[in-house]
């Protein structure tokens, strides 16, 4: 594994570590309504409770949204991180009033090997939010509880067991300012909940990776599969996501590194979650 700094300033690293989230001031209210704007030319009512744009059907519209907010944001973001680069920008948004929009505890995907260095994720709503209208919930310490590796579609959790104890007792929710960013290590656990405000919640999601890696992703024909696919690519906008499944555009610039069988790993208890409770301390004190 990589133990290079992934951000510039000493502080950001140590806690970016210790709890594998931080929080950060990132667009200016002049970036935040240009980001607005082109949310509302993207994103639309029809398009349900819960819409993310990676999952637009049309490459092009994929590239594109990356491109335009990549020209309004990316170098604000970059300007935080050490020899990174971006592979990802969309739209995550949720309508006003929602009632199936709820995001339930999850680990994404694996961007990268997870025994490399963290797939680096950013998210930073166009509102402000708060417990009210589907803040991020954060567990702090969670991303150094594995390594796991998370296919598509998803296997069972390692969490299944403690998913109750988890929402009770280990969650942060992080109220945040419009612009602000939570920048979080992507194996981190993390949640939201409806939107139960009268306002569209629209928030611009990215991810970055070290330069020194590709992005490497773990995909199954299905979830009765027992055989993982790993797939370097070398553009993420080539991955078509319908649902839980992912399928790629194109073969160039994808490559078959190897094939595995179905990781299994041992179940969480609450035991292996006492040592995180210091850090979920530590962290709701921080939100105060």
């Amino acid at each position: 594994m990589t133990t290079r700094p992934i951000f510039k300033d000493p502080e950001l690293e140590s806690a970016f570590r210790k709890f594998g989230y931080v929080l950060a001031p990132m667009a200016s209210p002049e970036q935040v309504a240009a980001l607005r704007q082109l949310n509302r030319e993207y994103v639309h009512d029809s398009d349900g409770q819960f819409h993310a744009t990676v999952q637009k059907a049309d490459i092009e519209v994929r590239r594109e949204i990356k491109a335009k907010i990549n020209a309004i944001i990316g170098e604000s973001f970059s300007a935080y991180l050490n020899d990174c680069r971006n592979t990802l920008f969309h739209f995550l948004d949720k309508s006003a009033n929602t009632t199936h929009a709820r995001i339930p505890i999850h680990q994404d995907p694996n961007g990268v090997d997870p025994n490399d260095e963290p797939n680096i994720v950013l998210w930073m709503p166009l509102i402000d939010v708060d417990e009210t209208n589907g803040c991020l919930t954060a567990y702090p310490g969670t991303h150094l509880m594995g390594p796991f590796i998370v296919t598509f579609p998803q296997s069972d959790s390692p969490y299944a067991e403690v998913d109750d104890l988890l929402k009770a007792e280990y969650g942060v929710k992080v109220p945040m300012k419009a612009g602000q960013a939570l920048i979080y290590d992507g194996r981190l656990l993390h949640s939201s909940e409806d939107n139960h405000s009268n306002q569209r919640r629209p928030v611009v999601a990215g991810s970055y990776l070290p330069i020194e890696h590709t992005p490497t992703l773990f995909i199954r024909a299905d979830r009765q599969s027992d055989v993982v696919e790993v797939f370097s690519v070398d553009e993420l906008a080539k991955i078509q996501i319908a649902g839980a499944h992912c399928s790629f555009v194109g073969t160039d610039g994808i490559q078959l590194l190897r094939t595995i069988p179905l990781p299994t790993y041992p179940k969480v208890t609450p035991a292996d979650l006492e040592h995180l409770r210091p850090l979920v301390e530590a962290a709701r004190a921080q939100v105060g």
